[in-house]
C-alpha cells in the first residue's frame, strides 16, 4: 500500500480523545512492501513510517515488519522505513519480531529490557532481510528465513499465543527448519514442514 504516512498501518492517538483510542496490538502478522512519503498532501514529518506510523501505543509480537520504505535515505533524519515511533515506551516488543530497521525513528523497546535483545532486527545501513516469497499476494518465509520456527507456542500474553491455524488456513506450528522440533513462524503464514 502507499500512502502519506504509515503506508501499512497508522497507529494515531488524537490529543484529547480517550486512553484506549490509538492502541494497536499486532500479533503473527506480515508488515512488508508498504510504502509512506508517496502521496505528498501533508507535510515531510507527517510522511513517515513505510510499515507502521504510530504516534499511540503498539505492541507487537511473532511479527514480521520488514523490506517496507519510505523513499528517504539512512542519512535523513526522517528516515523511517519500517516505523516511525519516537515516543520512549510507545512501541513495545512483545517479544520474536523480525524487524527489518530499528532506528532513531523507530524506538522500539523489549517489554522488560533496555532494546531489542528478543528481536531478530536489522539497522539503517544493514537491513535484516526477512527472505519471504510472494504466494499470490501473500508472503511465506523461505527456507532460510529467520522468520522459520522462531515464535513460540505460548506468548508472554493470551494474544501472542501461537493459533492453531495461519491466515491461510494452514496448520501451526510445523517443523519448518526440519530440527524435529515444531514451533510457529513468525509472521501470518506458516512455512511447509521441511522434508
Amino acid at each position: 500500500r502507499a500512502a502519506s504516512g504509515g503506508g501499512g498501518i497508522e497507529n494515531i492517538h488524537p490529543l484529547g480523545e480517550p486512553e484506549q483510542w490509538g492502541v494497536a496490538q499486532i500479533a503473527y502478522s506480515t508488515i512488508v512492501q508498504n510504502e509512506a512519503n508517496v502521496i505528498h498532501l501533508d507535510p515531510p514529518d507527517r510522511r513517515v513510517g513505510g510499515g507502521i506510523r504510530n504516534t499511540g501505543k503498539v505492541f507487537i509480537g511473532r511479527s514480521i515488519l520488514a523490506e517496507n520504505s519510505d523513499g528517504r535515505d539512512p542519512d535523513d533524519a526522517l528516515f523511517s522505513p519500517d516505523c516511525y515511533s519516537i515516543a520512549a515506551g510507545d512501541f513495545t516488543s512483545y517479544r520474536r519480531n523480525v524487524v527489518g530497521v530499528v532506528s532513531a525513528t523507530c524506538l522500539m523497546k523489549d517489554l522488560s529490557q533496555v532494546g531489542t535483545p528478543n528481536d531478530r532486527v536489522g539497522s539503517p545501513n544493514s537491513p535484516k532481510d526477512p527472505r519471504l516469497s510472494n504466494f499470490g499476494g501473500y508472503f511465506r518465509p523461505d527456507s532460510n528465513s529467520p522468520a522459520v520456527d522462531y515464535g513460540r507456542r505460548n506468548g508472554v500474553s493470551s494474544w501472542f499465543k501461537c493459533q492453531k491455524t495461519d491466515n491461510l488456513g494452514n496448520r501451526r506450528p510445523v517443523d519448518g527448519d526440519g530440527n524435529r522440533s515444531r514451533r510457529c513462524d513468525v509472521g501470518a503464514i506458516e512455512r511447509p514442514r521441511a522434508s
